[in-house]
């Protein structure tokens, strides 16, 4: 849970047995206390509360099946977007760097060009 992964606006992502959610909205009357919905929220229904960083309750059970690769590919993805903002580093060097480490699934599930990235500046 204590992994750092964006969205592709930026926003928080969170990690649990092998499911990623996304932060919906806090508590009106417990602000330390934070909901998170499951990443597919148009298809599934889970969803999980968490409270000063801890996951204090599961609501919903998910209607697919938890993904290690899904969340490898998520961080790998945090840790180009933040190598590629902090250096000057050429764009390849930067990917060769982050993809070292991964498994060859979570290679394989990564877009293969930079059009498929989903970064469109306007």
């Amino acid at each position: 849970m204590a992994e750092n992964i964006l969205s592709k606006r930026d926003k928080p992502k969170l990690t649990h047995d092998g499911y990623l959610y996304v932060f919906d909205k806090c508590s009106k009357s417990d602000p330390l206390l934070m909901f998170w919905r499951c990443e597919l929220k148009n298809e599934c229904k889970g969803r999980i509360h968490t409270k000063n960083n801890e996951v204090a309750k599961e609501v919903n059970g998910h209607s697919h099946g938890a993904s290690a690769v899904g969340v490898e590919v998520a961080t790998i993805k945090t840790s180009l977007k933040r190598k590629a903002e902090e250096t000057l580093e050429v764009p390849s060097t930067i990917i060769n760097g982050c993809l070292e480490n991964s498994s060859q699934a979570a290679q394989a599930s990564l877009p293969n060009s930079e059009a498929d990235w989903g970064h469109n500046p306007r």
